[in-house]
């Protein structure tokens, strides 16, 4: 071990919570691209999937909805 590395002991439940606040981000983040598209500015965002913007809205709706059932599985409220 170097002295750049650092050592962290995490509870079972701070790893729960840390990875449902990043897909909470995730979800914000892909919902703010899922309106511009809707709203016929997707040539504000990058492209994350698909070039064809009813494809790239399909998609971003399929991850939200995916993101959304590993917060439920987790057991913490959408």
């Amino acid at each position: 071990m170097s002295l750049d590395d650092v050592m962290v002991s995490l509870y079972p439940d701070q790893v729960d919570e840390i990875i449902c606040k990043q897909l909470r981000l995730f979800i914000q983040d892909m919902e703010e691209n899922l309106d511009m598209l809707e709203a016929g500015r997707g040539d504000e965002i990058l492209t994350i999937f698909d070039s064809d913007p009813v494809q790239e809205i399909a998609y971003i709706q399929d991850h939200i909805e995916s993101a959304k059932m590993i917060i439920e599985w987790y057991g913490d409220p959408v």
